[in-house]
């Protein structure tokens, strides 16, 4: 008798405490365009330090997500946006070759975490490569598509912190690309680790 007793306030305990967990989780989500913002700096930054034009594009920036949770691949995917830049967008010369605007588009979308420019698309022979291998060398230590290192790229390092971050929220990367017109990379992140 003294143990039935007790089971019932133990279960209406762990019901109150699930609720209180998940009211303070909805405390801590935050819209994600203040880190979209950043992302815009970034890469309007890179564009300007490289002499090209870049719009970007933010959509999305309503959704709610939670910064404490995402903390490192907010910081990581800076690394995206700036090889976005420096690797996607063309200079305006072969821009204006191509008969595409001077200024080249970044559309940083959260609906799932994607990040699209309309410069050269992948340049890397890979046609006949699965989604598994263009994401294991696009993201793989010391890989880069420059043939020189600069200030803001070609040293290989940076898109494999990305993967890292993105596999610790137990999530997958996308990669989509057509040559000369652009490259997609969409990162799809479980709702629980939102």
């Amino acid at each position: 008798m003294y143990r039935k007793s007790w089971k019932r306030p133990a279960i209406f305990v762990q019901k109150q405490y699930k609720l209180f967990e998940e009211t303070i989780g909805n405390l801590c989500m935050q819209p994600i365009g203040i880190q979209f913002q950043r992302y815009a700096t970034a890469a309007k930054g890179v564009a300007e330090q490289l002499g090209k034009k870049v719009h970007v594009n933010l959509k999305g920036t309503d959704v709610e997500v939670s910064y404490e949770r995402l903390e490192s691949l907010f910081t990581n995917l800076v690394h995206l946006v700036r090889n976005s830049v420096d690797h996607g967008i063309e200079d305006k010369d072969i821009r204006s070759m191509l008969g595409k605007p001077e200024a080249g588009t970044l559309i940083i979308k959260a609906e799932r975490e994607e990040f699209q420019e309309n410069g050269l698309g992948n340049t890397i022979d890979l046609m006949n490569a699965s989604q598994e291998d263009l994401v294991n060398v696009l993201f793989s230590p010391g890989f880069s598509t420059k043939e020189e290192v600069t200030e803001v790229s070609g040293r290989g390092a940076g898109l494999d912190a990305v993967k890292y971050a993105i596999d610790a929220l137990k999530g997958t990367i996308q990669v989509t690309s057509k040559l000369d017109e652009g490259t997609t990379f969409e990162l799809f992140i479980p709702d629980d680790q939102l």
